[in-house]
């Protein structure tokens, strides 16, 4: 019954012209319809992009309530979590080695770049903000959890990569912000790409938060220390349209010779992961990167919804963005991985 609805949604879209010419990617309209019909996400926004041209974008639902009646649109700015984390972090860093500033090997509280970049260093996942008075309380706390690790072990860490952003600003005299608009999303045309949208007078924005249906916010990163950071975060923080990020997408493939992008989505021997520096790879089971994609494809999700596919091997990128309903709901990984299947069978057809 809930396919039907979602095929008869499809179809009154496209007769309202809400998916401008792009009906022949339909099953990925429809998996993106029926998730707002169930309620995992409100809206949200799909691009597929190769090297050389952009195979589709478009977009869904609205930005901030059901009964809104302002739309996502191509101008929508999302916040993308942990994307932040690859997409200005990571690529700060890749651009300062590229520079000659900085090395995998430079250390900083007993260990080294490589480590940070790739999630070895062994400390946890995430401290809790409470308690934590400010950004220097939260770095040094970092510092210290860094030397007292006991094992330099694989662990996810939002703390890796605010002590990475805290080695970029020493390093530029620049906030991150102010470093990756200049180095990095001006020069490759991402011109709604930005921490701190608010401030910037942005007011497209996607909900990036939800509890139940009081409490929200409209424009504020989602996570917890990127918001004692001041918004600003290595961890979190990046907004950015659907429009830039399939700029970005296809900067990855069109670039991914080169020394930069090489070293991205390399591996060093020595390190215990299989992660590249900058991007995971796909994963067994249910993956953002779906079933069909090259077992080479990188990926990387943020807590949002949001999520970037990279198939160097197939010439293939594919972003989701979304306002997420239910953060803890079960399903996000399993859209992720039916819409990137879905493209790829449409372009293998």
């Amino acid at each position: 019954m809930k396919s039907v609805k979602a095929f008869l949604l499809v179809v009154f879209c496209l007769r309202l012209g809400f998916l401008k010419g792009q009906s022949q990617f339909f099953s990925v309209d429809s998996l993106m319809l029926s998730a707002i019909e169930r309620g995992m996400i409100q809206g949200g926004a799909v691009a597929a992009v190769r090297a050389d041209s952009i195979l589709y974008v478009q977009v869904y639902g609205h930005r901030r309530a059901a009964q809104d009646t302002l739309p996502v649109t191509h101008t929508t700015l999302f916040d993308l979590a942990s994307l932040t984390k690859p997409i200005a972090t990571g690529m700060a860093v890749m651009n300062l080695m590229q520079e000659g500033q900085l090395s995998l090997a430079d250390t900083i509280a007993g260990t080294d770049i490589a480590h940070l970049l790739t999630h070895t260093t062994g400390i946890p996942a995430y401290l809790s903000p409470m308690g934590l008075n400010g950004r220097p309380q939260l770095t040094d706390s970092i510092y210290t959890l860094i030397r007292h690790a006991t094992e330099r072990q694989e662990r996810y860490s939002c703390l890796n990569y605010i002590a990475l952003q805290d080695i970029i600003e020493h390093l530029t005299s620049e906030d991150l912000d102010t470093y990756t608009h200049k180095h990095i999303f001006e020069p490759l045309g991402m011109t709604h790409t930005c921490f701190l949208p608010i401030e910037k007078g942005y007011t497209d924005i996607a909900t990036t938060f939800y509890q139940g249906d009081t409490l929200l916010l409209d424009g504020i990163v989602q996570d917890p220390l990127a918001q004692l950071m001041g918004g600003i975060s290595g961890n979190a923080g990046l907004f950015s349209t659907i429009d830039d990020m399939a700029w970005f997408a296809q900067f990855l493939l069109r670039e991914k010779d080169s020394p930069m992008m090489r070293l991205a989505f390399s591996t060093p021997e020595e390190l215990p992961t299989q992660r590249s520096l900058l991007w995971d790879y796909k994963s067994e089971g249910v993956s953002c990167a779906g079933t069909l994609t090259s077992p080479s494809a990188h990926c990387h999700t943020g807590y949002t919804g949001t999520s970037i596919v990279i198939d160097t091997e197939q010439d293939i990128a594919i972003v989701i963005l979304t306002c997420r309903r239910q953060p803890r709901a079960r399903g996000m990984q399993q859209l992720r991985s039916d819409i990137a299947d879905s493209i790829i069978k449409h372009l293998n057809f």
